[in-house]
This record gives C-alpha cells, sequence and structure tokens, in this order.
C-alpha cells in the first residue's frame, strides 16, 4: 500500500482481510528513487534484517559480463560453460564451443578458481541468480546467460560467497532483488543490491574447507566413474572406438525390412553395425531380455501419495537420482510403474542424454514414469546391473540407442527395443571390479552432496542463531 495513511495500519485485521497474504504499508516518500520498485514483493519478501550485513558490492572484488555468440557442438574453437553444466554448487565440463573469441578475450573471460558464475537471465525465474564455484583454474569460457564474480578474500571468500548464495537467505535475496517479466533478469547491478551477512573471517575459513573438500570428494567420485567406464570398454576392444563416416549401407530385403519392419534410412547406418560386431568379436553377447526382467508393476491408486521420479529427476552427468513426493491425486497420468531397490530405470525419451539409474533405496512407495523402461536383474543373470548402467551411459551405447528412434523432434524408443538391445557378457572378475569402482564413486559423490549441506546448514544456522552455534555443526 502506498502514499499517505490516515490510521494507523492493522496488520491483523488485513491479514484477515486477504486470506493470510503478506501485507505492508510503504509510505511513498521512504523509497529510494534511485532504486524506484513498485513489486510487492520487494517490500513483503522476508529476509534475514535483524544483523549487520554488506551489500554484494562490498564483498566482491570483480563483477563480468560475457558477450558471445555462434556456438557449436562439433569442438571447434574454445568450450564454453553454459549453466546446464553446472555439477551440484560446482562447474562441470562443457559440451558446447565458440570459434568468436580473440586471444584477448579468451585471457579476459577464461574461468580460474575461486570465480563464481551466476545465472542473469532465463525463462524459469526459479533460475535466476543460480550460482556455481570455479574450483580450479581451465580453459573454460562461459556464455553470456551468465556473469562472473569473485569474492574479496579480506571480507568474504567466494566458497562461502555461493555457498550464501545457495542458501535460503540467498535465495530471497534474489529473488526479492530479480526483475520478472517474459525472461527474468539478475543484472550485475541488482547482484551488487543483495545483503549479505557479516561473517567472522574464522567462520569464513571453516566453510571455505568444506567446500573444497567437497570438490575433492566429487572429483574422485568422477575419476573412479571414469575408470569403471575405460574399464569396461578396454573389456571390448572399444577403448579407441571412432564411429565410421560411411554414409552408405547395402542391405538385402531379408536383412533389412524382412527381419526388421525398419524402412528408415538411419536405422541401417553402417556405424550400428559396427558397433555390434565389435562386442560379437570380443565377447559372448546376450539380449538384454534374456538377462533382465521388464517390470511394469502397476501401483495402488487408493495410497494418499508416493515418491515419483520421472526423467528430469535422473542426473545425466553421474547417473543418479531424486525423488518428489507427489499426492495420488497429482501425479502425471504418465506415472504408471511401481520399481524396488535394485532396478534399473532407462529413458526411452532422448535415451542419448543417458538418463540411466539405478534404485538404491528401499522405499516401498517409488514409482516411475511410464517413459523409463525398468528392468530387474534375473536370479541367474551373467550381467551385473552396475555394469549394464555404465554401458548404457557410454558414448557409443547413447549412439547405438539412436538407431531404434521412432521420433523426430525428440528420439523416442520403444520398450521392445530396449530390451532385444544386444549386450557383452565379460567376465566375473572384471564385472566385480566395475561396481566396486561404481559404488565407491556413488559413496563419494554422496559425501560431497552432504559436506555442502553441512555448509548450508552451518551458514543459515550463523544468520539466525550466531556463529558459535553453526560452529558446534561443523566442528568435528
Amino acid at each position: 500500500l502506498f502514499g499517505k495513511v490516515e490510521s494507523p495500519f492493522d496488520e491483523a485485521k488485513y491479514r484477515a482481510l486477504l486470506g493470510g497474504l503478506e501485507a505492508v504499508e510503504i509510505n511513498s516518500n521512504s523509497i529510494d528513487k534511485s532504486n524506484f520498485r513498485l513489486e510487492a514483493k520487494f517490500y513483503s519478501l522476508k529476509t534475514f534484517t535483524d544483523r549487520e550485513f554488506y551489500y554484494a558490492s562490498d564483498v566482491i572484488s570483480s563483477a563480468t559480463y560475457n558477450s558471445i555468440y555462434g556456438l557449436n557442438t562439433k569442438g571447434l574453437g574454445c568450450p564454453v560453460l553454459r549453466m546446464n553444466e553446472f555439477d551440484s554448487l560446482f562447474t562441470g565440463e562443457p559440451a558446447q564451443y565458440s570459434e568468436n573469441f580473440t586471444d584477448d578475450d579468451i585471457e579476459t573471460h577464461r574461468l580460474k578458481k575461486d570465480d563464481i558464475l551466476i545465472c542473469r537471465t532465463n525463462g524459469n525465474p526459479n533460475l535466476i541468480g543460480k550460482s556455481a564455484l570455479v574450483a580450479q583454474d581451465c580453459s573454460y569460457m562461459y556464455e553470456s546467460h551468465l556473469f562472473k564474480v569473485r569474492g574479496n578474500p579480506s571480507v568474504m571468500n567466494s566458497a562461502t560467497l555461493c555457498i550464501y548464495l545457495n542458501t535460503k537467505y540467498g535465495r530471497q535475496e534474489i529473488d526479492r532483488l530479480s526483475m520478472q517479466g517474459n525472461q527474468a533478469n539478475f543484472s550485475v547491478a541488482k547482484f551488487k543490491e543483495v545483503r549479505i551477512p557479516k561473517l567472522s573471517q574464522h567462520f569464513n575459513s571453516e566453510i571455505e574447507e568444506k567446500v573444497y573438500l567437497s570438490f575433492q570428494y566429487l572429483k574422485q567420485s568422477k575419476t573412479l566413474y571414469k575408470q569403471a567406464e575405460n574399464l569396461l570398454l578396454e573389456e571390448l576392444g572399444l577403448g579407441d572406438y571412432e564411429p565410421s563416416k560411411q554414409s552408405v549401407s547395402v542391405k538385402s530385403f531379408s536383412e533389412s525390412f524382412g527381419s526388421s519392419g525398419r524402412l528408415d534410412s538411419e536405422y541401417y547406418q553402417f556405424k550400428y553395425d559396427q558397433i555390434e560386431e565389435n562386442i560379437r568379436n570380443h565377447t559372448q553377447d546376450r539380449l538384454i531380455k534374456s538377462e533382465f526382467d521388464h517390470i511394469k508393476t502397476k501401483f495402488d491408486k487408493t495410497k494418499a501419495g508416493y515418491n515419483y521420479i520421472e526423467i528430469g529427476n535422473v542426473n545425466v552427468s553421474d547417473g543418479t537420482n531424486i525423488s518428489n513426493y507427489v499426492l495420488t491425486s497429482d501425479l502425471p497420468a504418465n506415472a504408471k510403474i511401481k520399481v524396488s531397490s535394485g532396478d534399473l530405470l532407462i529413458s526411452t525419451v532422448r535415451p542419448n542424454r543417458g538418463a540411466v539409474t539405478i534404485i538404491d533405496t528401499n522405499d516401498e512407495d517409488l514409482i516411475v514414469s511410464g517413459a523409463f523402461t525398468v528392468l530387474r536383474k534375473k536370479e541367474n543373470s551373467q550381467i551385473n546391473t552396475q555394469v549394464l548402467q555404465v554401458l548404457l551411459r557410454t558414448k557409443i551405447y547413447k549412439e547405438l540407442l539412436l538407431k531404434y528412434n521412432v521420433g523426430t523432434q525428440y528420439p523416442v524408443i520403444k520398450d521392445e527395443d530396449v530390451l532385444n538391445l544386444l549386450v557383452p557378457i565379460i567376465s566375473e572378475n572384471t564385472q566385480l571390479q566395475i561396481e566396486t569402482k561404481i559404488k565407491e564413486s556413488f559413496r563419494l559423490k554422496k559425501e560431497s552432496e552432504n559436506l555442502l549441506e553441512l555448509a548450508k546448514k552451518a551458514v543459515e544456522v550463523a544468520i539466525k542463531e550466531g556463529e558459535d552455534v553453526a560452529m558446534r555443526l561443523i566442528e568435528p
């Protein structure tokens, strides 16, 4: 409510009238004319205000935009990091490139240890202000939907600043200051107005230590996963595999439509024959359906709700998953299959993205989207579930899955094509080594995530209850 008010503001009365909606009274004379904002949330959104704080402009040593265009996926030019490649609280590996940078551009915008990347514009307002820490020097650039800042260590180090931005208080500040519209925006200028609590240097150092220990665990996790993948590909003789660029494949009727029922030429590309031939030449082979059961168990719709996994809940960078509780009445029509611990989920929509995950919880109320093929290892199966997961997430099998694509804009495959996929049988010893590495990889990833959650919790407690209480959370 703006303007001159003749009588005292009765907050209880307004809350009753508005059904619990937040309402505040603001006199127009109290508005900062240099920062004229009319959005209700700017004044009603509650953040921490009962302790000393800096503005973000006081805690950073630099803030930089980047202008970039002409991204490509062919590996041409300099790698360019996008928000898509953020990995938890850290930056991951770029998937795109740009040739449109000079040497001076690269020197100015390449990412260095303790940089922070922040999303400045996105159609989804929940992604505005999303941030990630650059935990080691790299040769990557960053795209123009992001901006880069660096913490001033004498005030607040970059790791602690990034943690704060990812706490509920940091998120509230970002929501308060971001500009909403068809494309939400959070500029460097608005970022500099973010209020940041004053924290001691000792507390800053403790948080930084936890963040970088988390990063080390994450690196070790990725190294182990890569070792497992390389071990599998070497066993198959596909360690140095490069897909054939041969554009013509000649098939007889009996070798093509007569056996497959497919008329699309893409199905018969030579590179698919090449992959399958390599598998047959180096190992025994089976069809997936001979080693795994296809699970189609329906769930009880009389229950109040279920934990639900859809394709977007699978992390394509590491193969982990999360679930969200959804009331049965609110479940999408495609929520179909009840799953159990150890089941393997394979996305049949855009399978080349690698959304393949294993259920690792004993939750009895877990269901998944019908856009997954759900497999359960047979009692006498010769293929370890972890090994099959690694195999299906390799570049080679992502490519092979596209052979069965029946979609147009988004590749889609059928359950029966997954079940009839050719897979290798490798030695038990190698499978055991792969399984051990994968389980340790996932354990380290979980340790990394736990440390980040601990750091976020500690910062939130420090803001609300003081550093002494927060330190008791993080001291060994």
